[in-house]
């Protein structure tokens, strides 16, 4: 759809209230928005007895189905999506409440990774901090796709996904010391005369689930979420350092550089999840850094359109 500006909003969307392989009549984005915080109400409600409010995410039952709640869209996701939700749509008093009941299970269910666990040292380092995932989904051939995308022994720099060191430095702040440096960039490779640093969150891991695992919604995002939608930045700016201290980042005590801070947390901590793009279209940002760019100055220009991608019409539905 298109950025979320009422006045500006003409295209339709078609929503889904039930199964069909018929063309479905469609909305305005608002209309669709409020379709989407209609339903995740509704699941909230239908999961009111989920058992990861007992058990947390991890249990493992003899029905696989009710095992590692991570790969299913439990209780916690769902409060998750609906916090993100209702920021999308400029609703943040009820962004906070919905993020604050995520934050509420953080210390029993989702505890921080700690820089043990993350540290390159390790014989199979943590790199996508897997306690922190509220959902995500399960892909047994990820570690594959990290080769033929990101493995720079392999690859040459025309198909190769890796950041320019330059980037990388200013990204992180020349701070080595933070976690998504240390488990994501800490490799450095010099190809065809460049410096890049490897991206490596996906990267296979001797643990077989967390290995496998997509991040789709995690802890720190409620934090995120709660810190820009606080009344009072000062109130925001406590939410927010609760991240940086667990990840390795001195904390803000200037309230005018919550939201600067909150733009460079997306761009770490979401890396090569696809959270990033969706952050500047609802904020509209005119302009975006250049991947190309080694010094991470230069910026392309953006318009709204450059955020909506094309609605593909299918005249007659394929039928299996």
């Amino acid at each position: 759809g298109p950025v979320y500006d009422l006045d500006v909003m003409t295209v339709n969307l078609p929503y889904y209230k039930e199964f069909s392989l018929d063309k479905r009549p469609s909305c305005k984005p608002d209309e669709f928005m409020n379709c989407v915080i209609e339903d995740l109400h509704r699941a909230d409600s239908l999961l009111q007895d989920d058992p990861v409010l007992q058990e947390g995410t991890d249990m493992v039952h003899d029905n696989a189905f009710v095992s590692y709640r991570k790969y299913r869209l439990n209780k916690y996701g769902v409060q998750l999506l609906l916090a993100r939700a209702e920021l999308y749509r400029g609703n943040k008093e009820a962004a906070l409440v919905a993020a604050r009941k995520v934050i509420d299970a953080q210390e029993q269910w989702f505890p921080w990774v700690t820089r043990e666990a993350v540290s390159s040292g390790r014989s199979d380092p943590d790199r996508v901090f897997y306690p922190e995932i509220l959902w995500g989904l399960q892909n047994f051939k990820l570690s594959n796709l990290h080769i033929s995308l990101f493995g720079g022994e392999n690859l040459s720099p025309l198909v190769m996904l890796a950041p320019l060191g330059g980037q990388i430095d200013k990204i992180f702040e020349n701070n080595r010391d933070d976690y998504r440096y240390e488990a994501y960039f800490r490799n450095r490779q010099i190809i065809n005369g460049a410096s890049y640093n490897m991206f490596e969150k996906f990267k296979a891991t001797q643990d077989t689930i967390a290995g496998t695992i997509i991040p789709l919604l995690r802890m720190s995002e409620a934090f995120y979420i709660a810190a820009e939608c606080e009344p009072n930045a000062s109130d925001g700016l406590v939410w927010l350092n609760q991240v940086l201290t667990h990840r390795g980042v001195r904390n803000v005590t200037n309230e005018r550089y919550l939201a600067s801070t909150l733009e460079k947390e997306y761009i770490r901590e979401f890396w090569g999840e696809g959270q990033l793009f969706f952050y500047y279209k609802r904020l509209k940002y005119p302009s975006i850094h250049r991947a190309d760019d080694a010094t991470y100055n230069v910026m392309k220009q953006m318009t709204l359109s450059d955020y909506q991608l094309s609605l593909i019409h299918i005249s007659e539905p394929t039928r299996l």
